[in-house]
């Protein structure tokens, strides 16, 4: 829950412009102010506020919460931490996010974040967690403040009775809500600090887990908004003024236990969090191109993002892809937009339940994925719709349609920083095929879509289902390839012409590749029964 009512508001009339597909610039005080920052104060906020640096660990994500929502468990999670290590670890560190519902909760006597849900975890939350960092996955665990109620009904995550009845002078009432009696902690009470100091102790030292997903701060059932209405407390009470102050203790109790500890946020954390917290999230999500708030479309994540990057100064998390593992159309795109503006994306579904085909697919974008590792350059004037990265020598290029009607769209590399004389050879997903483009790049866009381009001019690598590292010395290129068994290999590499082609240091013959001679793309099918190394020769 948003308890700074004025970035509160700046986020409403923010959400409500995105709506609309508008990029505008809004200034946002620190929680702590007491007015509203100027154009010119909004500089030194951000010099001020520094991003938190990112642990090394954090890379790829899993979601339990729209996978199996409150009805989590340990063989569950074992069975993603599993599939995960045998067919995902490969392509670099993953971490499992353990959504609400570990916790006992839905309002029963001893609901309270120092309980975990004994039927749910049986062999208690330190074992799921060692069995996670057995396999190398590392875990990320729920928490939510400063909102709770005392709703007994089933799926409240926040119906936390228990410290509400053991501790009503560390509240602050809402009244009568649509979740009974609504409050908020108040952590201005030393004693509402020193009980989340131990709930921290908790989850990186009796549990080991390895970060905190800090949820909670948007207007949790619209319960503040009607607590104002009713003439509860004004923007000038003390509840207004806790965001930051809840941020910054989460922060320095956690690096005080866990050096390396990552934290990620939601729902309109203030500017001053921003050195406190290492991503940040729109809200909820829903798997279609367009979504109202607060669940949130792709083109909706999109928008945001932009101004995360370019208003708040933020690491956007731009959400999960959920839903069908293998209905594809919008969790490709996700992650391919994902991939345009170098931003983290979320595996949201049950990772099992995916068919061979699909996970050769996630996999092949997975491999690329690469966020916050570039600026993305953004173009297409006050409604943007071009976007493009440069990685690893791979220029990702990407252009989102919002109109109702085809866009045919032309991109001029130099604007995006792209040399205008060089000839790249270009893949473009969506038809799996390569073509060469230099000065600029047109296509179609269908209405409703993102398309994704990858642009190269360097030899290597483009596009594969394998986790890969190449090396390169004059006269030859080495790619080593790893992935599960479960599937047939393949990898399309852009190089000029070679004198021979070597798999496992075994030379093929001119039948067992193929080489697109216009194009210089290389293309191997291999199985993937341990790892494969090949070698190009001039």
């Amino acid at each position: 829950m948003e308890l700074n009512l004025r970035l509160r508001a700046a986020a409403a009339k923010l959400a409500a412009l995105v709506a609309v597909g508008l990029l505008v610039a809004i200034v946002i005080a620190p929680a702590s102010a007491g007015e509203r920052a100027s154009a010119g104060d909004l500089g030194a906020s951000f010099r001020r506020y520094q991003q938190a640096p990112l642990p090394g660990w954090v890379k790829y994500q899993w979601l339990s919460w729209y996978a199996v929502g409150m009805s989590i468990n340990e063989e569950y999670l074992k069975s993603q931490i599993d599939y995960i290590a045998e067919n995902l670890a490969d392509l670099g560190p993953w971490h499992i996010l353990v959504d609400a519902g570990w916790y006992v909760s839905e309002g029963r006597p001893d609901a309270d974040w120092r309980n975990v849900d004994a039927a749910k975890f049986p062999s208690g939350l330190r074992a799921l967690v060692d069995y996670a960092h057995s396999r190398g996955i590392r875990v990320v665990l729920y928490l939510a403040l400063p909102y709770l109620d005392d709703s007994p009904t089933p799926g409240n995550w926040l119906g936390l009775r228990g410290i509400i009845d053991s501790h009503p002078d560390w509240l602050i009432p809402l009244g009568r809500g649509s979740n009974g009696d609504g409050y908020l902690l108040d952590f201005g009470k030393q004693q509402v600090r020193e009980y989340f100091a131990v709930v921290l102790h908790d989850f990186l030292a009796e549990y080991d887990v390895d970060g905190i997903k800090v949820d909670g701060f948007g207007d949790a059932d619209r319960e503040v908004k009607a607590a104002i209405e009713r003439g509860l407390f004004t923007e000038e009470d003390a509840p207004s003024l806790q965001s930051a102050e809840i941020f910054e203790f989460i922060h320095e109790t956690a690096v005080s236990i866990k050096s390396d500890v990552y934290i990620e946020a939601g729902w309109f954390p203030p500017v001053s969090a921003r050195s406190h917290v290492h991503t940040v999230r729109y809200g909820d999500e829903y798997p279609a191109f367009e979504y109202p708030y607060p669940s949130g479309g792709l083109r909706q994540h999109v928008d945001y993002s932009l101004i995360q990057r370019s208003q708040l100064g933020e690491r956007p998390n731009i959400g999960a892809i959920w839903g069908d593992s293998n209905e594809v159309s919008i969790g490709y795109q996700w992650l391919e937009a994902g991939l345009a503006l170098s931003s983290q994306v979320v595996l949201g579904f049950d990772l099992p339940s995916m068919s061979p085909e699909v996970l050769s697919g996630y996999r092949s974008r997975l491999a690329q994925y690469n966020a916050f590792q570039a600026e993305p350059r953004v173009g297409g004037g006050s409604d943007p719709d071009t976007f493009v990265s440069v990685t690893n020598g791979t220029a990702y290029v990407g252009v989102i349609n919002r109109d109702a009607t085809k866009k045919i769209k032309t991109v001029d590399l130099a604007a995006y920083g792209l040399n205008p004389h060089l000839s790249y050879l270009v893949y473009d997903v969506i038809s799996d095929s390569f073509f060469r483009a230099s000065g600029s790049l047109s296509f179609e866009v269908q209405p409703g879509r993102f398309r994704l381009f990858f642009l190269r001019d360097e030899v290597g690598v483009v596009w594969t289902n394998a986790s890969f590292e190449q090396t390169f010395v004059p006269g030859r290129m080495t790619i080593a390839l790893k992935g599960p068994a479960s599937l047939t290999g393949f990898v399309d590499i852009h190089t000029p012409p070679f004198a021979g082609v070597f798999l496992d240091g075994v030379q093929l013959t001119a039948d067992q590749y193929r080489f697109d001679s216009v194009n210089n793309v290389l293309t191997l099918v291999f199985g993937f029964d341990g790892p494969r190394e090949v070698r190009i020769v001039y």
